[in-house]
């Protein structure tokens, strides 16, 4: 939520990927508190490939 921005982007990226076809059934947001949107902050890479591991799972990605 930098700049307090966050309620703005997530529209944002709503509206962009109802523009490319994909609706918004299809589209993960995650607020975690350990992924803090600040620029300022370098995330953990172990946290963020879990995250998106267990994404790929739950909708069945095939890679």
């Amino acid at each position: 939520n930098f700049h307090k921005q966050g309620e703005v982007r997530k529209k944002e990226l709503l509206q962009s990927c109802a523009v490319l076809g994909l609706p918004s059934s299809h589209i993960t947001i995650l607020d975690h508190r350990d992924l803090p949107d600040d620029p300022g902050v370098q995330w953990d890479p172990e946290l963020v490939a879990t995250l998106i591991l267990k994404h790929i799972q739950i909708h069945h990605i095939s890679l």
